[in-house]
């Protein structure tokens, strides 16, 4: 059975804090983990909450990547979602997890859009 896509759902226990309220250095890796991924970046928009907690997305011409953060329990929420398998997801998730160095990780795939051919 064919999909128009795929949508990985990734949850990152134990990270810092601090990063996890840094907008700034959010976007940063967010946008090399796209790059380092072979995805397209179209824009991105991410936002700081008061008082704490970051959202934000970025639209790859692939589909997406978006992220919603819990520093106060030290938690993120990542999903990718692809349209081309030029979006090299497990380039990005490696990255990902490089850089957020969770205590515990756990993902899931969904596929989307199941086409009967």
């Amino acid at each position: 059975m064919k999909t128009l896509g795929e949508h990985f759902l990734i949850d990152l226990y134990g990270c810092s804090s601090d990063l996890l309220n840094d907008k700034e250095l959010i976007e940063s890796i967010l946008n090399q983990a796209a790059k380092v991924a072979n995805a397209t970046v179209v824009t991105s928009n991410i936002h700081q909450f008061s008082p704490f907690g970051v959202s934000g997305v970025l639209v790859i011409s692939e589909s997406h990547i978006a992220i919603h953060t819990w520093p106060e329990h030290k938690f993120a929420a990542i999903e990718f979602f692809r349209c081309s398998s030029k979006f090299k997801i497990e380039l990005a998730k490696k990255y990902i997890l490089s850089k957020f160095n969770p205590g515990k990780s756990d993902e899931k795939k969904v596929n989307r859009g199941k086409l009967n051919l």
